[in-house]
């Protein structure tokens, strides 16, 4: 049944690849099934706002923009141009349009599920002129905040930051080809302090170079459809140590890692008579190998010796989806129809091994060592259908509803715990204002999803292999051998509800936006499997204070209210946080300017039933920048800045923003 859909599902869309191609820009592809736009609140960064930042993971970047200091806690699930991927990372930050928060609760189909958020990622592919070469760069200082409460003593030793990027592109009539190179280097400095006249390094130092290596090819096939592919390779290093010298009994731990990042990913797009058709493949491949080395002076049976331990960790995994995308659309008056048919055939497999290895020695002789290894297979095959219809009554009143039916079952029939077959899902919009003829716009919406814990698309459904026994896991979390153990696949309900309010032709925004998500949490023994709820409450304000040619002034604020709650039988912790950030972008001539700032004020209790309650608050100058345009001859676009990022922070005991400080120059331009 699963090979004659994938092939039926296949045929039709080459049959369909003979007509003319067309691009629905008025929807967000979630990977598995595509919504109208006013459907949801969707937040959208443009990329160009942060590429003046020094960052390796975007996490770092956003979350000004999204849910403040929160966005340090969460997983963010990337869909690249409708295809989920394992890391948004293995893209530089120049070779992208866009970045979009979908807020709506249909994303749990992907995998939004709590701590786990949707991010639609827009590509570069529409360049300037018919062809084109991109540089650019930037260094910075990175140090530490150091611990004011140390005496004064403690000081932090200087890394830096190092980003590079170059590509070149052609435009003809039918093809549109890229290719790029970018290169980083990120570093976590330790820090040393001095006592009885030494200098000693203590901390954690880190340092990772990543290499990027992406392209695209986008193809007219004559007039009658269009070829799209993306590819990369990412290749990373890591080395990290930690050292403490001080005393009679050295600590130190040496830290190696490399990792290996390829994708290739093709979508054929098509349009015929009122249907329209998307067949997407993709493949990514990432291998990571890991090893740890300690040395420390223990004591056995009273005596001292010298311990060296030795961990090597080889990390494989392989992700092959295919999907296809069909829709028709009608009308009929005032009102339009879409029903919508998606499939879906993912099969993923991971590996994973690992040695340990101790070796004692008692001065320079060694005493004994051991070793022992261990190796994990993940394997997983997913088929889905999700069926939908949207009804549209002149950009009024929009409705959508679907199902999600489970085509395969990963567990293979041979297991107590299956999943449910089918979770509808649906969602509305109501324009009561229409912002479009006039200066005041009001809408609500609302959605509803029906899903379980582990409906992600990267690291769901996994059927579990090791050395010492065989059993069956639905996450690294959770496992049935446990007896007294809840079923993994215990269903819950997503509900999001918000409003978008704007004045004065949009020169003045308010959003809201709900979230109510219910999930199954871990277990630490049989009597001990935790269960959770997330509240969400995010409001937002967009400001354009002026727009004109040689003056533009834009601001936007957000605070993000979360309660969470992680319970068992016997205890619960509630977790309140307050997060958000304020940003700002000015332009005057050929000067700009951007600085955002994040903030947080944070309580929680432990977990047990104790009244115990940690508070903390911190603000950040998360991001500071500032530049001017200038003209050189045979160039375009050059841009030349100074930039900081956490320049100022003001924090107590809290683990949520990055201690380090960054500050350089940096460049763009065009030729």
């Amino acid at each position: 049944m699963k090979k004659t859909l994938l092939l039926c599902t296949i045929f039709l869309c080459f049959f369909l690849s003979q007509t003319k191609a067309q691009t629905d820009t008025s929807k967000y592809d979630l990977g598995r099934v595509q919504i109208n736009k006013q459907l949801a609140h969707g937040i959208t960064i443009k990329a160009a706002d942060l590429e003046k930042m020094p960052f390796t993971s975007l996490a770092d970047a956003i979350n000004v923009w999204l849910y403040g200091a929160y966005g340090s806690a969460v997983t963010y699930v990337p869909v690249i141009d409708g295809i989920v991927m394992t890391d948004v990372n293995a893209l530089s930050i120049h070779d992208i349009d866009e970045i979009t928060l979908v807020q709506n609760a249909t994303t749990v189909l992907n995998g939004g599920s709590p701590q786990r958020f949707l991010l639609l990622i827009k590509t570069r592919r529409n360049r300037p002129g018919k062809s084109g070469i991109e540089a650019a760069g930037q260094t910075n200082l990175v140090k530490l905040h150091t611990d004011k409460a140390n005496s004064g003593t403690e000081k932090s030793n200087t890394q830096y930051y190092n980003q590079y990027y170059l590509s070149g592109y052609v435009n003809t009539i039918n093809i549109s080809a890229g290719l790029s190179a970018d290169y980083q280097r990120d570093a976590t400095p330790s820090t040393s302090t001095t006592a009885s006249g030494s200098k000693y390094d203590v901390g954690y130092a880190e340092a990772v170079g990543r290499y990027k290596l992406n392209g695209y090819l986008d193809a007219k096939l004559g007039s009658s459809s269009t070829l799209s592919l993306s590819t990369g390779y990412v290749p990373q290093n890591g080395n990290g140590s930690d050292l403490i010298t001080s005393g009679s009994t050295p600590i130190s731990m040496i830290i190696r890692l490399k990792e290996n990042l390829y994708y290739n990913n093709l979508s054929l797009k098509s349009s015929f008579a009122g249907f329209k058709n998307i067949l997407t493949g993709g493949y990514q491949h990432l291998k990571t190998t890991n090893s740890t080395g300690t040395g420390q002076i223990i004591f056995l049976s009273g005596h001292p010796y010298t311990e060296l331990q030795n961990v090597a960790a080889d990390h494989d995994a392989n992700n092959v989806l295919v999907k296809d995308n069909l829709s028709y659309a009608f009308k009929n008056g005032n009102w339009e129809i879409e029903p919508n048919l998606n499939f879906m055939y993912k099969h993923y497999k991971e590996t994973n091994d690992q040695t340990l290895g101790y070796i004692y020695y008692d001065g320079n002789t060694q005493v004994y060592d051991t070793t022992a290894t261990a190796s994990d297979n993940y394997v997983s095959k997913q088929s889905l259908l999700t069926p939908a219809v949207n009804i549209n009554y002149r950009d009024v009143l929009m409705i959508q509803g679907g199902v999600e039916v489970v085509l395969s079952n990963p567990a293979n029939n041979a297991q107590a715990f299956k999943p449910k077959r089918v979770y509808p899902f649906a969602s509305v919009m109501l324009n009561i204002i229409n912002k479009a003829n006039n200066a005041i716009g009001l809408s609500i919406f609302g959605s509803f999803a029906n899903a379980n814990s582990y409906m992600g698309d990267i690291h769901n459904y996994i059927a579990y292999t090791s050395t010492a026994s065989n059993q069956y896991i639905a996450s690294t979390y959770y496992s049935p051998a446990v007896t007294g153990v809840a079923n993994p696949y215990n269903n819950f309900n997503q509900w999001q509800a918000g409003a978008n309010f704007s004045l004065l032709h949009n020169k003045l925004s308010f959003s809201y936006n709900f979230s109510n998500q219910q999930f199954d949490g871990f277990q630490t023994s049989p009597n001990y499997y935790y269960t959770g709820k997330l509240y969400l409450h995010r409001l937002g304000l967009a400001v354009n204070w002026t727009q004109s040619a040689n003056f533009s002034w834009e601001t936007n604020l957000n605070a993000s209210l979360i309660k969470g709650t992680l319970s068992n039988s016997s205890s619960m912790a509630t977790h309140h946080l307050t997060t958000g950030g304020i940003i700002n972008r000015l332009n005057y001539k050929k000067a700009f300017m951007g600085a955002d700032v994040l903030y947080v004020l944070h309580e929680t209790t432990s977990y047990s039933l104790s009244t115990n309650v940690i508070k903390y608050q911190a603000i950040s100058l998360q991001n500071l920048y500032a530049g001017f345009k200038v003209n050189v001859n045979g160039t375009r676009n050059v841009e030349i800045y100074a930039n900081a990022r956490n320049l100022i922070e003001s924090k107590g005991n809290t683990p949520l923003l990055d201690s380090r400080k960054y500050y350089g120059l940096g460049f763009k331009l065009g030729l």
